[in-house]
């Protein structure tokens, strides 16, 4: 049963649900705030809890009735959260008539590297007189606070190596690769690609397997921050509880993200099971 909502306190908002349980949060806090959130779930990769609660729910490309969906809701303001975990392929909606007219523009928004398509997504958007917003704007508590999460630090060579490792995500950031590295004993272990960062760490476990890293104890770090012109609004850098247990699989000995510009899904259960796993987690500024 959906929850009864009373008269709202902000701008109604229209919250677009990709995948993670991460707009399970920004959902609640919206209702805390009184505010009216229409639920867009995608179908294949919202979770079942957001589509338990959602007011509409799509399968990818079905842009004439996302359209049509966000008129209905009344709300300006538009929230895209979760992951994406494939670009939709529009021949699945042949036959949709009120998409097939958007269909040349949606081919050109999709053209071009992740920053490209989502610099085109936010403008086909606002093009509609919708204003974007960002997870700061609903639930601004999930970004990263400053400083050590857990009571586990960081040792001398784990500060150096996180600091190799935002230097090497400033370096990368022009060339649209990714929001991650993993970095142990002054060497780079990993560079997150167009796979995310969870398969960057699977990738982890297989270059020690190989010997071609060979950590006798937790060292490495994995290092998380935005690119350096990134869009907020958008494609935050996210880690979860199921991103530290993946760490600790690894081997890895911490996380270290960027303050205020990194999501922390479920940050209690993050830091509880750090502390169990036996790793660290910190946030820091970025070191230009």
């Amino acid at each position: 049963m959906k929850p009864e909502r009373t008269a709202p306190r902000a701008d109604p908002v229209a919250i677009i649900a990709c995948g993670g349980r991460l707009a399970l949060e920004c959902i609640a806090q919206a209702r805390a705030d009184n505010r009216l959130a229409t639920i867009i779930a995608l179908d294949g990769e919202s979770v079942p809890e957001v589509l338990a609660q959602a007011d509409v729910i799509l399968r990818w490309g079905q842009i004439g009735q996302l359209i049509k969906a966000l008129e209905a809701s009344r709300a300006k303001k538009v929230l895209l959260i979760g992951s994406i975990s494939q670009r939709p392929d529009f021949r699945s909606v042949i036959g949709d008539f009120e998409t097939i007219k958007w269909l040349p523009k949606l081919l050109t928004t999709m053209a071009g590297g992740d920053d490209s398509v989502l610099r085109k997504v936010i403008g086909f958007f606002e093009s509609g007189g919708y204003q974007i917003v960002s997870v700061a704007d609903i639930a601004p508590q999930l970004l990263a606070p400053w400083g050590f999460l857990t009571k586990r630090k960081p040792n001398d060579m784990q500060r150096n190596d996180i600091l190799l490792g935002f230097e090497v995500l400033g370096t990368i950031a022009r060339f649209d690769i990714g929001q991650a590295v993993v970095v142990g004993n002054g060497r780079i272990a990993a560079v997150e690609g167009a796979e995310g960062t969870d398969a960057m760490i699977e990738r982890v476990k297989d270059i020690q397997v190989r010997r071609r890293v060979t950590w006798k104890e937790r060292t490495g770090t994995l290092v998380k921050a935005t690119k350096l012109d990134q869009d907020l609004r958008v494609d935050l850098p996210v880690i979860g509880p199921e991103t530290v247990e993946r760490c600790a699989e690894a081997g890895l000995g911490g996380i270290a993200v960027e303050t205020g510009r990194v999501v922390i899904a479920s940050l209690s259960e993050c830091v509880s099971r750090a502390e169990q796993l036996g790793i660290f987690i910190m946030s820091r500024e970025r070191v230009l």
